[in-house]
């Protein structure tokens, strides 16, 4: 799917530059240049640094501020604090633990990564007191604190926003209509719906094998 998303946009701006300079030019991929380009920015470290990704456990990320935690009610959320020193007084004071500011255990980047179990610990604890609705208020409450919460496939596919991005498509069947993921690419003005049943493997054989013995006379 993500070659063939690659594949048309690749192939619109080859007509594109045509259009412009008259010249028409060969457009090509394959799944290994595509799988590669996926995982881009692990390789692109191994290349630019020479060093090679790390999966990282939740219960001891370097930064706690960029972590995964639990809500009282089972749903996960994402904090997005990248900057230590920025963002980790706003997580501070979501918590609700001001003292963790002058708590040598925690006062530095440094400090947190060596002690990172431990305050991993701590805020799971802390998360686990309220639901996520009641978190987001506090987390909304602070322009300097960054989340997003974890989505499961329910809540994006039951997101009315899904279907008026154009995401969802009707797909015709031998029961009416499935639906299902739509490509993520639209050509405005040019019919993208379904407009009837895919064939069946062969359905079409002798007829397209007839048409070709006819043009070969």
């Amino acid at each position: 799917h993500s070659v063939a998303s690659s594949f048309a946009g690749a192939i619109a701006a080859a007509l594109f530059a045509r259009e412009r300079s008259g010249r028409g030019q060969l457009v090509s991929t394959s799944l290994l240049r595509q799988g590669v380009y996926t995982v881009g920015f692990d390789l692109n470290m191994k290349l630019g640094w020479g060093l090679h990704p790390q999966i990282g456990m939740r219960e001891t990320m370097g930064n706690p501020a960029i972590n995964n935690y639990m809500a009282a009610d089972g749903r996960r959320f994402w904090i997005v604090g990248l900057e230590g020193e920025r963002h980790w007084p706003p997580l501070v004071r979501a918590v609700g633990h001001p003292e963790w500011l002058d708590d040598p255990r925690f006062a530095t980047p440094l400090a947190r990564a060596q002690n990172a179990g431990e305050l991993i610990a701590l805020l799971d604890a802390v998360f686990a007191t309220r639901t996520l609705d009641e978190w987001a208020v506090i987390f909304d409450a602070d322009s300097d604190f960054f989340w997003a919460p974890i989505h499961s496939a329910d809540d994006v596919l039951a997101d009315p926003q899904l279907r008026a991005s154009g995401a969802l498509v009707d797909v015709p069947d031998a029961y009416g209509t499935t639906t299902m993921i739509a490509s993520p690419t639209d050509f405005h003005g040019t019919p993208w719906s379904p407009r009837w049943i895919a064939p069946q493997l062969g359905e079409h054989t002798d007829e397209v094998l007839g048409e070709r013995r006819s043009r070969n006379g």
